[in-house]
């Protein structure tokens, strides 16, 4: 998935689509069926983009910040809110984290 800042919208990554072998299409239709751009999820959304450009204004470390903010607490297995936004936001330093081995969150 990635998130438009500036909308909120969120939309399939065509380029994560091809290299998982999935249907963007039906990335697509799914985030249609769901409901998942509606008015107050792109709000909260973009809310939450804000919210992680302050934080990261104040943190000297873009990996541990995208690490306390990407992984669930310790012994849990939930994702955090707006799991997709805050990976977007940390784009390939994000993508790296969630690589690390042991996964044991997963």
């Amino acid at each position: 998935m990635r998130v438009n800042y500036e909308t909120g919208q969120i939309s399939a990554d065509a380029e994560a689509c091809k290299d998982a072998s999935i249907d963007v299409s039906k990335v697509e239709e799914t985030i249609r069926i769901l409901g998942l751009n509606v008015d107050r999820l792109k709000v909260a959304r973009r809310e939450h983009w804000r919210a992680l450009s302050k934080y990261l204004a104040n943190s000297e470390d873009i990996r541990e910040a995208a690490r306390r903010e990407l992984l669930p607490e310790e012994g849990s297995h939930r994702l955090k809110k707006f799991f997709s936004t805050t990976r977007s936001y940390f784009g390939p330093v994000a993508e790296e984290i969630l690589a690390e081995t042991p996964q044991e969150w997963i």
